[in-house]
């Protein structure tokens, strides 16, 4: 990412995520981790990896933290569910499904992003209380 992005994002999430976010370098990826708390109170870590040529690519988003995210039956989230917004589910995280490819812009933030699995995780907590699909809370 160039110096006056990475700047712009990082005036953003201070604002809205002051001292939850960090970007850091994973081999050849940069990467953003941001820990956010839902509504429940219930604590969660935001990996979101950027390609080298990010904004034009669309970055990828995991659920890090807490590993190993179960469903409302208690079984492990599955790999990959239109219904739940999943994309992948492997050692790395839960890969949350937060942008329709088609829909991604170079105009698009790093902080919608973030809200965008927000939304997914206060979706989830919901699936965990009656059993509805992460679509049904989306409407999507």
């Amino acid at each position: 990412m160039n110096e006056s992005r990475l700047l712009f994002e990082t005036a953003v999430l201070k604002r809205y995520f002051a001292n939850k976010f960090l970007f850091t370098i994973d081999g050849r990826k940069e990467v953003l981790l941001v820990g956010v708390k839902s509504q429940s109170g219930n604590i969660y870590q935001i990996r979101i990896e950027l390609s080298e040529i990010y904004p034009i690519e669309m970055p990828t988003a995991f659920i890090v933290y807490p590993k190993g995210l179960k469903t409302f039956k208690g079984k492990k989230l599955p790999a990959f569910s239109h219904e739940m917004h999943i994309l992948e589910n492997d050692a790395k995280g839960v890969q949350i499904c937060h942008f329709v490819p088609g829909n991604w812009n170079p105009n698009q933030s790093l902080y919608k992003v973030v809200l965008k699995v927000k939304i997914w995780i206060e979706s989830y907590e919901g699936h965990l209380k009656n059993g509805k699909s992460i679509n049904d809370y989306l409407q999507c």
